[in-house]
């Protein structure tokens, strides 16, 4: 299919909610960012072809076990890992921090306001109180260098 308004777009943009379990049921770090790796290899070429900066208008992972398999179903289980969700913000860090077609990316889901949120409790997408939050931090809060020196990427 051809798209006829790719000219007047400013980015290319998509979701994050990638099954990054490559089928097992045990995983790790470095398996969350082999398959990150995957299907960066596919996005890339993708955008290559498209030339617009690429924009992740959709990045998290609820705090649940199931988060690296189903992150779109924030429905999947009531019990909480946030280790996990902080884990999968890691991985993507790891792997898209040096890629300079990554535009940028907005974190889902983000709540202004004082929070309350119990890490222990809350099973929701929502990084602060979280282990997460502090991986973003620890990305956001880089050198004005650029994400490619960034600590997060090593």
């Amino acid at each position: 299919m051809k798209v006829s308004f790719w000219d007047d777009l400013d980015y290319l943009s998509m979701s994050s909610y990638y099954d990054l379990t490559e089928g097992k049921s045990e995983f790790d770090a470095q398996t969350l960012q082999a398959a990150w790796r995957k299907y960066q290899k596919d996005i890339l070429a993708f955008q290559a072809k498209i030339n617009k900066p690429l924009l992740f208008t959709e990045l998290g992972w609820p705090n649940q076990p199931t988060a690296a398999k189903d992150p779109w179903n924030y429905y999947a289980s009531t019990r909480t890992d946030p280790q996990l969700q902080k884990t999968l913000f890691e991985a993507f860090f790891a792997v898209w921090s040096d890629q300079p077609a990554l535009a940028g990316f907005f974190i889902w889901e983000w709540r202004n306001g004082p929070q309350s949120l119990d890490p222990a409790t809350d099973n929701s997408y929502v990084p602060m109180n979280k282990p997460a939050l502090e991986v973003i931090r620890r990305y956001l809060a880089g050198p004005a260098t650029g994400p490619a020196t960034h600590p997060a990427a090593n």
